[in-house]
């Protein structure tokens, strides 16, 4: 299972993406500190999940999120920001869309990995 981690704050970024691979050995996790480069993974990479912030320079989380939806099959995104704005919850996305508020549990992360991962 191919996972993206997208956020701007290096530490929360490394955090996420090391307790996603404590889940499973088979779990790969890529990272990114902006939606634009995000997205410029994706053109050459099918990620399982993607756990994305909303603030982010260059790209905001949302706007990366209106772009995937743009392409044929986008994967299952989970939002994870402390500025959960109202317009989140209006999105419109051709897959799933979860929310997670920072501060957030780390269990929380597992449950959408595995999730997902029965589901493949």
């Amino acid at each position: 299972m191919k996972i993206l981690v997208v956020d701007d704050e290096e530490l929360l970024r490394e955090l996420i993406k090391e307790n996603i691979e404590l889940i499973d050995d088979s779990l790969e996790v890529d990272t990114a500190e902006d939606g634009k480069k995000a997205f410029e993974l994706t053109k050459s990479t099918n990620y399982d999940l993607i756990f994305t912030d909303i603030k982010m320079p260059i790209m905001t989380g949302i706007e990366f999120v209106e772009e995937l939806d743009k392409t044929d099959a986008p994967p299952p995104v989970v939002i994870v920001s402390g500025f959960v704005e109202d317009y989140v919850y209006e999105l419109k996305y051709k897959n799933r869309l979860f929310v997670m508020k920072k501060p957030f549990d780390l269990d929380d992360i597992e449950m959408v990995v595995k999730e997902i991962q029965k589901e493949l």
